[in-house]
């Protein structure tokens, strides 16, 4: 027999049972189900499966030989008890009729049932994703940071915030190539960090760049970002802050400063370059009052005293210009292990007996940096650490690591000597700051160092105790 779908069907039955298997056949949410309901036979015409036919303009009759008379009738489903005597529906029945009694009507209503209670689950379901889906996208439309998705290289989603830092619209915005938004001499940095993360390689999780607007503006802009699949391909998913007006306002308070340090460093120079001036002019009138008839071994000394302090003044003016030029970088890929050994090469002889010099460098460590100037760097800390120690000695530790997630490079230098007091440590980076006796240092090494630092893009932080050591750790980035 061919199968005809949907199939035309009627019910033989009555009572409560037949009543609740109407109301599957006639559920709206099981409308999938390939049986429409077209016909009853109830031998009970007050039956409440008649009514319910009845309400649903469905054929009702007491006698259910008058259901062989439908045309296009396609199934039977007999509900009554076999003890109830005069139904014969499989011997009376015609034969192109089907015919569905006895535990498989039962296992038929089961089915209906458990259909309806998956259905309303799955209703509840999908009420669950459309209310989420709302939430979703009121957050992120409604986000203070901009928020998209950049598929082959163009933005395929944004949100309002994303479009409003560029100046375009949502829909505008879309397709267009993700370099056309980052500023010309940020090409490169953009691109390569995007390459970096869409290689599953190690990157910055923030960085900072400038944009570009649809206008030609530049705006400072924070990025974070992370690689996800999207539609079947590796795509990114980013955020982004717009700091121009952050930017603007931290650019006029290190102006002010500068100003401020200008002062400082004017005083500075005075204070500094007076002192072996005054010495020297002192001792030249010394000298030229006893040149006749003065001793020859006095006047030797007060020579070597006035050339000592021309060095000093050379030593002044040569921190000054160091800490003012910045000099520009070859950072290239270096053996820090050997650049350590160099460093401590050069001063081995201020470093007294017992002192021990410990390294926790692997050999050959490699690092993105700038040979000279981070060795003067390295040179400039261990002479602090050094005269922290003095005559007690102690030990001095150079370490070195990679710090992959940040794509950063971190050396630090540590000592057992006195320590810096609390108050010391807001202005140990301050040209001419010391707290050293003048014979010591002229206060610019830490300032130098500080500078060379920043020039790298890193920082340089310090972590001491009155008595319990110093450690300084520098981290450079490495792209």
């Amino acid at each position: 027999m061919k199968n005809t779908y949907p199939m035309n069907a009627a019910v033989v039955g009555c009572g409560e049972r037949c009543r609740r298997f109407l109301e599957y056949l006639l559920d709206a949410r099981l409308q999938w189900l390939p049986i429409n309901l077209v016909g009853l036979a109830c031998p009970e015409p007050t039956d409440r499966a008649c009514e319910l036919a009845r309400k649903n303009g469905i054929y009702r009759t007491s006698d259910y030989r008058d259901l062989y008379e439908m045309e296009n009738l396609h199934l039977l489903i007999n509900l009554m008890d076999p003890q109830v005597p005069g139904i014969d529906l499989a011997g009376t029945k015609p034969s192109h009729l089907r015919l569905i009694d006895g535990d498989l009507a039962d296992l038929f209503r089961e089915f209906f049932h458990r259909a309806r209670q998956w259905d309303d689950r799955l209703l509840e379901i999908k009420q669950w994703f459309s209310k989420s889906e709302h939430k979703f996208r009121s957050l992120v439309e409604n986000s203070l940071t901009g928020i998209y998705i950049n598929l082959d290289g163009r933005i395929v989603f944004a949100n309002k915030r994303f479009a409003d830092i560029f100046g375009y619209t949502p829909e505008k915005i879309l397709g267009v190539h993700y370099l056309e938004l980052v500023h010309p001499e940020d090409h490169k940095k953009v691109r390569e960090i995007h390459r970096k993360r869409l290689n599953r390689e190690a990157a910055p999780q923030e960085y900072e760049s400038r944009g570009l607007t649809r206008d030609g503006s530049t705006v400072w802009l924070n990025r974070r970002n992370t690689r996800i699949e999207y539609e079947g391909r590796p795509a990114i998913l980013g955020n982004m802050v717009d700091i121009t007006e952050q930017k603007q306002v931290t650019d006029k308070l290190m102006q002010m400063e500068k100003l401020a340090s200008l002062g400082t460093l004017t005083a500075g120079v005075a204070h500094e370059l007076n002192n072996p001036l005054n010495n020297i002019s002192g001792s030249l009138e010394i000298v030229l009052e006893e040149w006749e008839d003065g001793d020859d071994a006095f006047k030797k000394n007060l020579l070597q005293d006035m050339a000592h302090q021309v060095e000093r003044g050379q030593e002044i003016i040569r921190g000054l210009l160091d800490f003012s030029r910045g000099e520009a970088l070859d950072v290239k890929s270096v053996d820090f292990y050997d650049l350590a050994a160099r460093a401590i090469g050069r001063v081995r002889e201020q470093i007294p007996q017992n002192v021990r010099v410990e390294f926790d460098i692997a050999e050959s460590e490699q690092a993105k940096l700038s040979y000279y100037h981070i060795q003067r760097v390295l040179i400039n800390l261990v002479v602090n650490a050094l005269q922290a120690m003095g005559e007690q000695g102690g030990c001095l530790r150079i370490a070195a690591w990679h710090v992959p997630e940040e794509n950063r490079f971190c050396f630090s230098v540590a000592d057992t000597g006195k320590g810096i007091e609390q108050a010391d440590l807001k202005r140990i980076f301050d040209p001419f700051y010391t707290t050293k006796e003048p014979s010591k240092g002229t206060g610019m090494g830490l300032s130098i160092t500080h500078g060379i630092v920043r020039q790298h893009s890193g920082r340089i932080d310090v972590h001491s105790q009155p008595g319990a050591g110093t450690t300084f750790t520098v981290c450079l980035p490495e792209y």
